[in-house]
């Protein structure tokens, strides 16, 4: 049986401790390389088998010092009392962090299959890459296999074929990702028929993109401003990191002279395919972070109408206190 190492902590001083879990059976120990199904018995219901093996790549801890601290301020500057700083940074297994995003899209998944499903004729999910193919209409860009009819049942088999053959976490990636891009479109949609169907009123899909294309316009772009959270790809890793100042400065954080900054933790981030690149908002990417696209407004608006947006490639989530964004009076 293999050891399962969970993450290792490099020092400050050049020392690697790595942490253990307890042995793990490998490849060769398993009688059957077949996994389980992830449908219930009635294959009413499904839940995606997890494989969450080795989360935590790496764990860097600088204290009392200015290496690498750079927490996403606008307007930050040169740090320059290192003494009082702290900064963790836990890297995570690109493997691992791709797998919780699989899991998150089959949660989604489930809260719209009754609705999705029993729907048929009436498209839920489109393919960002077929856009330039021609069509205003969602149907002109449904997923390859899938169609418009039970959509979430067919994604569902779909993802459990490769389950059930032990697939890679890439594979499974591959097949979930067009899914996971169509989400703001799908959502929309979804949450406007749910809220219909509970009031108990029938209105076809044109007349409520007629009669309240703001709503659905507003709701598609809050939407899409939290969804798909991109998966990992590339040489950065996706990263946890948090930023500890007990001695700060408010020209630090991107505030005036006449702002104070209360002493402990400014900032922490979350980061998937980017990461600082210096003070400021200076970063460095994977990919490019953001694609303009056509798809996400497509058949939510008027037909023929459709505007360009942004499709994340790379994202950053930070949580600061109220004292560090907007300072207090000296």
């Amino acid at each position: 049986m293999a050891v399962s190492k969970l993450w290792s902590v490099t020092s400050r001083f050049g020392q690697v401790i790595d942490y253990v879990a307890n042995p793990a059976k490998t490849a060769a120990d398993n009688v059957s390389t077949t996994a389980a199904s992830g449908w219930n018995s009635d294959k009413t219901a499904y839940t995606y088998p997890l494989k969450l093996e080795n989360l935590i790549k790496s764990v860097d801890v600088n204290l009392f010092n200015d290496h690498e601290y750079w927490p996403y301020f606008d307007g930050a500057t040169q740090v320059s009392n290192g003494a009082g700083k702290i900064s963790l940074k836990v890297k995570l297994n690109k493997d691992a962090y791709n797998e919780l995003m699989i899991m998150v899209t089959s949660i989604l998944m489930g809260l719209m299959k009754d609705k999705i499903d029993s729907n048929d004729g009436e498209p839920y999910f489109g393919d960002v890459d077929k856009v330039g193919d021609g069509g205003s209409k969602l149907k002109s860009y449904l997923i390859d296999g899938i169609g418009d009819t039970d959509e979430i049942t067919k994604f569902y088999n779909g993802l459990d074929e490769l389950v059930k053959r032990d697939a890679s976490t890439q594979e499974k990636v591959k097949y979930v990702e067009p899914f996971a891009r169509s989400l703001p479109v799908t959502l929309t949609k979804w949450a406007l028929m749910f809220a219909l169907d509970a009031a108990k009123v029938s209105l076809p899909w044109g007349t409520i993109q007629n009669l309240a294309s703001e709503i659905v316009q507003d709701l598609n772009k809050l939407i899409g401003g939290i969804l798909p959270i991109p998966f990992a790809s590339g040489e950065i890793d996706p990263s946890i990191n948090i930023y500890i100042d007990l001695n700060p400065t408010a020209s630090e954080y991107g505030l005036s002279s006449d702002k104070t900054v209360k002493p402990g933790i400014q900032a922490i981030e979350i980061k998937v395919n980017g990461e600082k690149n210096g003070i400021g908002t200076a970063m460095k990417y994977n990919r490019a972070k953001t694609t303009l696209c056509y798809f996400f407004a497509i058949d939510l608006l008027s037909v023929g109408q459709a505007v360009a947006v942004q499709l994340r490639q790379a994202a950053l989530t930070a949580l600061r206190p109220t004292s560090t964004r907007h300072g207090t009076s000296s």
